[in-house]
Order: structure tokens, then sequence, then C-alpha cells
């Protein structure tokens, strides 16, 4: 059996490190390399809770609790302090004072961002809300519209069991609102469906 030659079995691994370090280094900065993302960007909060990207559909509806009468365009504003709503039809806003809201229907298309993908989603023929659904119920300062044109909001959770739950189905899917809520201890209920 023949040994091999010390000097080029010595030469070989130099060159196999070598080129294991060109090849880690032009990964580095490399804009084509593939890297690994999750569908939605799941921000961390601080040790009390964590922010969940939702998004809202382009249409709501607004019932109130006096006489039934109803509200509709698109949530535009959302204000934890002064406990206020304000909706938009056309040219025309109105601000609604959260006390006097018994439900709030989103429906219609939503636009979700999956990176920089955009896709649209519109048929609530097909959507089955009580599937995979889920409730957040927060204080009002945890619901933030971030931008209101692309129905981009976020909700803070605090409930560390429901965190975990709440952001791996996130890593696969966009949660869209389907209805708000409010109650007298100054919470939000938000029934999300996982898209």
């Amino acid at each position: 059996m023949a040994i091999a030659n010390p000097q080029r079995v010595g030469s070989f691994f130099k060159i196999m490190a070598i080129t294991g370090l060109i090849a880690l280094t032009g990964l580095v900065g490399n804009p084509l390399a593939v890297q690994s993302r999750p569908v939605l960007n799941i921000a961390q909060g601080t040790k009390a809770g964590s922010q969940i990207p939702v998004f809202l559909p382009d249409d709501v509806k607004v019932k109130l609790k006096k006489d039934g009468a109803s509200l509709s365009g698109r949530v535009t504003n959302f204000d934890a302090k002064m406990k206020k709503v304000t909706i938009t039809n056309g040219p025309d806003s109105q601000s609604v004072a959260i006390k006097d809201i018994d439900v709030v229907l989103f429906q219609g298309k939503v636009i979700l961002r999956n990176n920089k993908a955009i896709i649209i989603r519109g048929d609530d023929s097909q959507k089955s809300p009580n599937q995979n659904g889920k409730v957040f119920k927060e204080p009002l300062q945890n619901f933030q519209i971030v931008d209101a044109t692309k129905g981009e909001a976020r909700v803070t959770i605090t409930n560390s069991l429901e965190r975990r739950g709440v952001q791996s189905v996130a890593q696969n899917s966009s949660y869209v609102v389907e209805q708000i809520r409010f109650d007298s201890s100054d919470k939000i209920q938000i029934q999300v469906t996982p898209r």
C-alpha cells in the first residue's frame, strides 16, 4: 500500500481551507446569496410584549349601539388616548367615541405584503373566519394603525403563552382583522384570521 506524499496532503488541505474562506467571504456581502426570511417581520417588543403585524381590509362597517345605526368606509385613525375611531368614506371623515361602538366589522379586499411582493385577497366567500382564528384582548394602547392607506396595523401581545403561538403562525401567514369590539375595562378585542 502506497503512503500519500505528506507535502501533497498538506497542500491539499491548505487549498481547501483557502477555497472555503473565499466562498464564505463571497456569501457575506452577496445580494444574490439565498437568505431564509419569514413572511412577516415580527418586531420583538419589550419583555412585557411583542408587536404582531396585522392587516385591515379596506372596507369596514361600524355598528353603533344607539338605534342600531351604522357607518361604512375605511378605518383611518385609532386614538387610544382620546378613545375614538375615525371612519373615512370618500372625502368625508367622522370620529366616533369607542363607548358608542358595538362592533367594527371588516370586509372587502386586503393587501398582504410578503417582503416586497403584494398579494391582494378579496373573495370573502372563500374565507372561514372561525378556522384557525384568534382573538387578542389587549389594552387599547396595544393596538396601533401603522399606515391606514395600506391597511397596516400592529397589536402588542402581552400574554407570553399567546405570543409564542401567534408568532409561530405569523411566520407562514398574515393575520387579517375580521372584527373589533371594545369593553368597559378599556380593552380592545381583535378577532383575526391567518391567511
